[in-house]
């Protein structure tokens, strides 16, 4: 259905998914049609890296909305933030009941 939503006749099988499954890429727009129906289904963003299809020799963190890029730029942050308040650093770690 998402292939005939963009005007493509699609069909396959199960042995086309076993290639699938042991390492062939499919070819085309099929890998973006895969993220998408499974976006749909999951209610939330699958990228081609989620589903094991991403470019091979591109990084992840080149691709917006990967798993490893979010990681990337979550880390760049917390530096920034650490380089822009030492104080934080020397601060002692509050522990046990007082934590909680």
């Amino acid at each position: 259905r998402a292939g005939a939503a963009r005007g493509l006749t699609l069909r396959y099988e199960h042995t086309a998914v076993s290639r699938w499954l042991r390492g062939q890429r499919p070819r085309g727009q099929v890998p973006d049609l895969i993220c998408e129906v499974l976006s749909r289904r999951l209610a939330r963003p699958v990228t081609l890296d989620d589903i094991g299809l991403g470019i091979p020799g591109e990084p992840a963190a080149a691709r917006p909305g990967s798993l490893s890029g979010f990681v990337e730029r979550a880390t760049a942050l917390w530096r920034s933030d650490q380089q822009q308040r030492p104080h934080v650093l020397g601060a002692p770690a509050v522990t046990g009941t007082p934590a909680i």
